[in-house]
This record gives C-alpha cells, structure tokens and sequence, in this order.
C-alpha cells in the first residue's frame, strides 16, 4: 500500500512555510489527527492534536524516543542522555539532576537569569525595531547554560553558531560536522582545566 502525503507541495523538514498555521488549521478542520507528510525528502506522520502529542511523547513503551534519536542526535552529539533508557538514563539524568531541581534555579534567579535577561533587553536600546526570536529567544537559553558551565563569556557567540549549526545536522550533515569539530577543539582544554582544578560547575561534576 502506497502512502500519498498531504499538501504535497511542500516538504514540512525544509520547506519555508509561512502559512504553516492556516495548513494544519485546514487539516484541524476535516477531523484528522495524524497525517502523512513530506518530511525532508521522505515521509513523516504530522501529529495535529495537542492531546495526542501529549500521549504520543510520554508513551516511552509503544513510541519510545531512543530510536528517534540514535537517527538525528548520537552522529552528531554523540552517545548523551537523550538516547539513553532504563538504568543508564537514570545513571547519567542523576549525574547532572542536581543542578536543575528547584532550589538550584532558584538560586540562579538573582545570579543569573534576571541579570542575563535584563543584559540583552538593554540591548535593545537605540533601535527601533527588534527580532525577539533572534535577538532574546535564541540567545537567552545558551546564555542561561554557559553561566551553569561557567563558559567565558567572550566566547559565547562563537559556541553558540556551532551549537546551532550542529541542531542542523539532519539537513547540512557536512557543516554540523565541521562545527563539532570546532567546538569539540574549544571545549576540550576547558575540560582538561576543570579536571585539573575542579570548581562548582556542571562541567567539573561531569568530570
């Protein structure tokens, strides 16, 4: 049986869809809930109902995540805990847990996330327009993590490209590779240092 994606006219993994909202909205509306579609030159089931991506994602049984990525992550990032299960995931998630429970953030609040968040809001002064996604959203949670691994802060945009251009592995395998290889170069002497004089730090409990 041969399966026919919808709206066949664009391919949802690299595709620019600007009416991407009104797609699904039209999909929504003929009462289905999961759909075939194009997806990076191949097919891909689009899961239209929020409920049933609720379900889908915390059925680690019938849809489990490992799979998924062992194809997209491990290449690229290696072996990390999102492709774990059982007891390794619960070794490794135990590891770092630590630094992201409750009392941890909240810690931060004062020391970091405010201070960081108020830092590229004051970058906004002067103009009169400003691209939040790129400007807040994309830089704000890598800001958040360099603090917790206490990455130099001069260094911030460099690590910051690479880590993008390695989420892009999937459709520029060649150019995520080649940004691995530029963080794992940077990445590594700091490691070496935290091993040699370890401070309080997710990268010196790691190591």
């Amino acid at each position: 049986m041969t399966v026919e994606p919808v709206m066949a006219d664009v391919d949802f993994g690299v595709d620019p869809i600007p009416d991407f909202y009104e797609r699904t909205a039209a999909l929504q509306a003929t009462g289905r809930r999961v759909v075939p579609v194009r997806f990076n030159g191949g097919l891909a089931w689009l899961i239209l109902k929020h409920a049933d991506l609720e379900r889908a994602y915390a059925d680690e049984e019938g849809l489990p995540a490992a799979p998924a990525y062992e194809r997209h992550t491990v290449p690229i990032e290696g072996r990390t805990i999102l492709a774990m299960t059982g007891e390794e995931h619960r070794i490794q998630r135990a590891l770092v847990s630590s630094a992201f429970q409750p009392a941890a953030i909240r810690r931060l609040v004062d020391r970091a996330l405010v201070p960081i968040a108020n830092s590229l809001i004051d970058a906004f002064r002067g103009h009169a327009e400003v691209d939040l996604a790129q400007a807040f959203a994309r830089v704000y949670p890598f800001s958040v993590i360099s603090h917790m691994l206490t990455i130099p802060i001069a260094d911030e945009k460099n690590v910051i490209d690479w880590v993008f251009m390695m989420l892009r592995y999937f459709w520029e395998p060649e150019k995520a590779m080649a940004a691995r290889a530029k963080l794992d170069a940077y990445v590594k002497p700091i490691v070496e240092a935290r091993r040699r004089d370890p401070g309080d730090d997710i990268i010196s409990r790691l190591t």
